[in-house]
Formats: structure tokens, C-alpha cells, sequence
């Protein structure tokens, strides 16, 4: 049998964007009329209002917390979210990006668990570290200058450590630590100067 509802566009004087419907994941339904088939042993599903023009929701299952973001009624999907100051990302389907990767426009960013990206700051992951720059992109072949030390990445991003780097025609030593040793000897003998350039 096909039942039939109307969703209202007000609610106690207040403006609904959407109406939210939550199953295997969160679907926005705009005011209106709606049908839903209904047939014996299934479910009726419940709806809730959407009351304001920006806002996170939360669906809980068996599978953990899973996070959408809504503008105007109409979920985020494939693209960047900035609230209070911190950006996450929403993928295809509309659910945050946390605990991973993402690569776009020629440059990789990473979440944390909270789904906030890593920006100013190291990653570790799967043995080796990353800086995530201002903008949370990756840095790759270049130098990272943090709390007063220097340490350079690889093409990959990952950081050197316990190697030699040559940079403009001069050898410079990474320590285990990954910073670059100055005014000593290397592990295999060299004196590096105060520039840690190899004399």
C-alpha cells in the first residue's frame, strides 16, 4: 500500500529547509507531499525538520557515528566545509572525511579522527612523517622549518631521517630525529657547519 504525507514548510513559526530521513544514511526530503510504499513487515520510517539554513547531522548505526553537513536543505557533498575556523571534507555521498587522505587539485590533505584537516602540523602514518602545511597541503622536496629546526621531505612527502640530502650543489645530514644536524659531525665522519652544509 502507498501511503501519502505532507511534509510543512513552517514549523512553530520557524522556516524548514528539509525534511531528514535517516536508514543506512541521512536523506533530505524538501516540504511537500511524499509517497512511501509500505508493505507488510517493513518499517515506517520517521522524518525530522531541518529548522536551520546550516547545520552538522548525525546518524548512529552498528557501524559507529557517521557525519553529514546540510546548506540550505540540500546536504555538502564533494566539497570542503569550514566551520569555526577548521575545513573538513564531505565525500560523494555526503559523509565527513576522517582518518585519511585526500587528493585534490594537485596536492594531498589529511583528516583527523574528528574529521578536522591537518594543518601547521606533523602526520604520522604508517611508519613515516608528513607536514601538512598552512593551507593542510602536503609539503614534497622541500625543506620544513618548525620550532626553531629544519627538516626536509622527499618527493613523497615523507620526511628524511638517518640520510643525506643534496640541496643547490650542497650536502646536508638528517638525523634520526629527521633534523638537520649543524656544527658537528655526521654518523659517518663529516663536519657539518652552522648552514649544516657539509665543509
Amino acid at each position: 500500500k502507498t501511503y501519502t504525507a505532507t511534509l510543512p514548510e513552517t514549523l512553530n513559526g520557524q522556516k524548514v529547509f528539509a525534511w531528514a530521513e535517516e536508514y543506512d544514511n541521512i536523506k533530505l526530503v524538501k516540504p511537500g507531499t511524499i509517497s512511501h510504499f509500505y508493505k507488510g513487515g517493513g518499517v515506517f520510517r520517521e522524518l525530522y525538520p531541518i529548522v536551520k539554513a546550516e547545520s552538522w547531522l548525525n546518524l548512529k548505526n552498528s557501524d559507529g557515528e557517521t557525519w553529514y553537513y546540510q546548506k540550505q536543505g540540500h546536504l555538502v557533498q564533494n566539497d570542503w566545509v569550514k566551520d569555526k575556523g577548521t575545513w573538513y571534507f564531505m565525500n560523494d555521498k555526503g559523509v565527513m572525511f576522517n582518518q585519511t587522505w585526500l587528493y585534490q587539485g594537485g596536492n594531498w590533505y589529511a583528516f583527523k579522527s574528528s574529521g578536522a584537516m591537518i594543518a601547521s602540523d606533523w602526520l604520522y602514518d604508517q611508519g613515516k612523517w608528513y607536514y601538512l602545511s598552512t593551507s593542510g597541503a602536503m609539503k614534497a622536496s622541500t625543506w620544513v622549518y618548525d620550532k626553531g629546526e629544519w627538516y626536509y621531505v622527499s618527493s613523497s612527502g615523507a620526511m628524511l631521517a638517518n640520510d643525506w640530502v643534496k640541496d643547490n650543489g650542497k650536502w646536508y645530514y638528517l638525523a634520526s630525529s629527521g633534523k638537520m644536524l649543524r656544527n658537528t659531525y655526521t654518523p659517518d665522519g663529516y663536519y657539518v657547519g652552522n648552514s649544516g652544509a657539509w665543509q
